[in-house]
């Protein structure tokens, strides 16, 4: 049995190449490796001077009771899942792989890490745009994470091989783990703004009191209020004054997804250990039987405080000026904040968006109590 000592650039994948193996597997979980799985739990994260223990990949005769040399016999077993049993396991498999790399070009906080991976899906190099008259720099993403408006990808990840592995999770964006799909997408941009917490404003007009609310539900239940009033032709009075049940249901699932809803609550209800990687932390939560997605809703409704109903409807309120404002509506919010709060006679545009903000509210919130 040779001894592998890892060098700078090293990977597991890399070394079961280098010596033979087509699967890092057997090497990783070989018995002579039990003190390096207990120090590097990841395989993705061993650490250039860790000693790996490199197995034969034939095996030796043993001598029988009468003398003679016959074959070992090995005993059936169940060969260890392979990351492509499971499409999640292949992506957290590939993740692995693009962490390892993050962590030697010296991306070692877990923080900076989601956003790596945030950026895959949602890039803060977006041309500049104008919202409200503010020059939003770098893009929509600058301005709801300014705290990681300057970060970008490892260069590393540019590289042939990294690069098909960042491509499977840019295409893979929805997973299904578990029986429901996840919009991984929208868990990174919620974890990522919810690590650079901080509240947003644009011309003074429109303020978002958490920017991690307006990246992953708010921004989503924002677009559902105006598109809600943009969409009808109804007069100002029967829309403020009524809901129309079913098409604000309609309009509901036309903008909020069954993956999306997941993949924010669990930006929300999934506990970040700094001490662990990525892909553990992606493991412990979705992997466990009793807690993690168990308690994916509870967990949102409790965390993101939406039991605070003024809280969410000004939140939903907000995120629907936005949603105008960065749609080329500007003169609709000017018009909708000129005239704020209840009227003497008749609805106002505020009254008429505030009303609709609450209706919203409470279909969100009775989709989140039920589950989803």
């Amino acid at each position: 049995m040779k001894t592998h000592i890892v060098k700078k650039g090293d990977s597991i994948w890399s070394i079961a190449r280098t010596h033979g193996f087509a699967d890092w597997h057997p090497i990783y979980e070989d018995p002579a490796n039990q003190a390096l799985r207990k120090l590097r739990p990841n395989p993705a994260l061993i650490q250039p001077g860790d000693r790996i223990a490199i197995p034969d990949q034939k095996s030796k005769p043993h001598t029988s009771p009468s003398g003679q040399k016959q074959p070992l016999k090995v005993e059936p077993q169940k060969a260890p899942a392979k990351s492509t049993d499971d499409p999640f396991k292949q992506y957290l498999h590939h993740l692995s792989k693009l962490e390892q790399a993050a962590i030697t070009e010296g991306h070692g906080s877990l923080k900076r890490r989601i956003t790596d991976f945030r950026l895959i899906y949602y890039p803060n190099g977006a041309p500049a745009r104008t919202i409200l008259g503010v020059v939003v720099g770098g893009g929509t993403w600058s301005l709801l994470i300014p705290g990681a408006a300057a970060d970008r990808e490892p260069r590393s990840w540019a590289s042939p091989e990294l690069a098909a592995s960042r491509d499977f999770l840019r295409k893979h964006k929805v997973m299904k783990i578990k029986g429901s799909e996840v919009d991984l997408g929208h868990l990174f941009a919620g974890l990522d703004a919810g690590n650079h917490p901080t509240p947003l404003s644009l011309g003074g007009i429109v303020h978002l009191k958490s920017n991690m609310a307006a990246a992953t539900y708010a921004g989503d239940l924002g677009s559902v209020v105006a598109e809600y009033v943009l969409s009808s032709k109804a007069s100002v009075h029967d829309l403020a004054s009524r809901v129309d049940a079913g098409r604000l249901q309609q309009k509901y699932t036309e903008f909020i997804s069954p993956e999306d809803t997941a993949g924010n609550a669990d930006a929300y209800a999934m506990v970040l250990n700094l001490s662990r990687s990525v892909a553990q932390n992606l493991t412990d939560y979705y992997q466990s039987t009793s807690d993690g997605v168990a308690q994916r809703y509870p967990r949102f409704i409790q965390r993101a405080h939406l039991s605070n109903q003024s809280r969410l409807v000004d939140l939903i309120f907000n995120s629907a000026l936005a949603y105008m404002a960065s749609n080329g509506r500007r003169d609709q919010v000017l018009a909708i904040i000129s005239k704020p709060g209840p009227q003497l006679f008749g609805y106002s545009l505020w009254e008429l968006y505030y009303n609709v903000s609450q209706w919203t509210a409470e279909l969100f919130l009775s989709k989140m109590r039920k589950g989803g």
